[in-house]
């Protein structure tokens, strides 16, 4: 005869064996990429942004370390692969860096990412025609993935309000923030 507790017990281990299977299965939230894909992660991350803005993508010049590190002092200790791009037109301030931050160094990054964008905004008075762009520029993390974004549209109205010129950088800059957190949805 059959211990009904035995069988209870037997279907309670499968049911909970089953649940931690399949939970542990596909991504894991905002880290969803690890190892070898974090090259090909960050690649992604960079061409969905840069693909956001279509004919209004103005960097054209890829930045290496040594430029990196003299715009955005980053601690290259904590990051595991990044991509940049700035535009070669000196008038133009057009960025995009993408960054995968080592394991738990995200927070760290994205301060230096942030103190450098206050002083880029600080310096926006030596060329003001930017300055709503620059102003407009935004740091955004996603675990240990973050992006300077720094992207848009030459706006040639020069009737515009500093107002108006606001709103348009920072429509021009949510292109690029969208694209962003599309890659995490």
């Amino acid at each position: 005869m059959k211990n009904p507790q035995r069988s209870l017990y037997i279907l309670f281990v499968f049911v909970i064996t089953i649940c931690i299977f399949f939970g542990g299965c596909g991504a894991e939230g905002d880290n969803a990429y690890s190892g070898e894909q974090t090259e090909l992660a960050v690649e992604r991350i960079f061409d969905k942004i840069q693909k956001a803005y279509g004919g209004d993508y103005l960097p054209d010049t890829d930045m290496d370390t040594q430029a990196l590190q003299e715009e955005f002092a980053l601690n290259f200790a904590q990051i595991d692969k990044y991509k940049a791009q700035i535009s070669g037109a000196s008038t133009h301030p057009d960025c995009l860096l993408v960054i995968k931050a080592k394991q738990g160094c995200g927070q760290e990054v994205e301060a230096q990412l942030n103190k450098a964008q206050q002083k880029q905004i600080e310096d926006a008075i030596v060329y003001p025609a930017n300055s709503a762009k620059i102003r407009a520029s935004r740091v955004v993390r996603r675990g240990d993935y973050l992006a300077f974004i720094l992207l848009g549209a030459i706006n040639n109205n020069t009737d515009m309000t500093e107002q108006q010129a606001a709103e348009f950088a920072a429509a021009q800059t949510q292109r690029g923030v969208d694209a962003f957190e599309d890659m995490f949805r």
